[in-house]
């Protein structure tokens, strides 16, 4: 059978259900057991029956909801993302579906399918797979990527805008910081595999102490507490005399002060330490954490705000906003210049 020749009669009948079903299924017109729901989800999905038409009823029906897609809810950035999202989203009359997708492209993709078909009025996506870019080429839908890195080439073909942070500048930063507080023997722990952000965290961390003559012991870690334990630990048992240490996100800079106490490592007497994020703990943890902060208020705002635009077919440009990132001077670091 030919997409093209799929109907609704069809898809009825390899869902074993009815074509008024179906029909309120795509429709969204009325309550329909999530059984049959599910099953109808599947038969339109197996069969391809007429994506452009769902898409259409995307544009032409308002839910007033928007999904809003993150990798790890258990990290404070991402609960700070949410808020910011949530309370603009909220202003405009707006309701937020949270899908918790564990960095899971697979996950990513049943829960965009189920807020397309749910007739979403559109998403914010937070990761760095491709399945958005599958989507948006398949459904016109509005859609905003927030917290992700693409680059030049990249941009000419981008389909949504992109809201992000100068992550490169904020690993400078974090270098020029420690040299400046007289640390010799630097080390990072993050770069997790498929991070671009990540990715360039690390590498501007590495080319200020390149263009210093330096180098740096580098443990990769996914950006976790308990993974960072893990490679707090291998960082301390692999380079004792380390003196300064970039965390590649506040979570794995936890997981260093925690493992440092039970070592009887003292910040930042012995070790100085800077993450990256400025969650609100990091002002709250003993000694309070010097880090590059993300403005994480403005980060959702905005990307709630373009999305709103786009679903009201305001003119809005698919194109990468980055906010910059600044230090914030704590108690993990002592700067002479500043007597801290």
């Amino acid at each position: 059978m030919g997409l093209g020749m799929v109907t609704i009669r069809d898809v009825a009948k390899e869902a074993g259900v009815s074509a008024a079903t179906v029909s309120r299924v795509i429709n969204n017109t009325s309550n329909v057991d999530l059984r049959k729901k599910e099953k109808v989800m599947q038969a339109i999905k197996k069969l391809g029956y007429k994506p452009n038409e769902v898409a259409r009823s995307l544009s032409n029906k308002k839910s007033n909801n928007i999904g809003l897609l993150l990798p790890n809810i258990t990290n404070p950035f991402f609960n700070q993302i949410t808020e910011a999202v949530e309370n603009t989203a909220n202003e405009c009359g707006y309701k937020i579906i949270l899908c918790n997708t564990h960095d899971d492209p697979l996950r990513e993709r049943e829960y965009i399918d189920s807020l397309i078909f749910s007739q979403c009025d559109g998403f914010i996506v937070i990761s760095d797979s491709a399945v958005l870019d599958e989507f948006t080429l398949k459904y016109d839908i509005p859609a905003v990527a927030l917290d992700r890195y693409v680059s030049h080439d990249q941009r000419r073909s981008l389909k949504y805008p992109i809201v992000t942070t100068d992550n490169y500048a904020g690993g400078r930063l974090a270098a020029s910081h420690l040299l400046e507080c007289g640390c010799a023997r630097m080390a990072h722990i993050g770069r997790p595999e498929g991070s671009k952000l990540a990715e360039l965290r690390a590498r501007g961390f590495g080319d200020v102490l390149k263009e210093n003559g330096m180098d740096f012991f580098n443990v990769t870690c996914p950006f976790s507490y308990y993974e960072g334990l893990i490679a707090a630990e291998r960082l301390f048992e692999s380079y004792p005399n380390v003196d300064g240490i970039f965390a590649g996100n506040d979570m794995i800079a936890f997981a260093v002060i925690t493992v440092a106490f039970n070592k009887g490592i003292r910040i930042p007497e012995q070790v100085q330490l800077i993450g990256f994020d400025d969650v609100l703990f990091s002002r709250l943890v003993t000694p309070a954490l010097t880090t590059i902060t993300q403005s994480i208020g403005l980060l959702g705002r905005n990307a709630a705000e373009l999305l709103i635009k786009k679903i009201n077919r305001e003119n809005v440009a698919n194109e990468v906003i980055v906010f910059p990132c600044q230090l914030v001077e704590r108690n993990t670091t002592r700067n002479p210049q500043k007597n801290v």
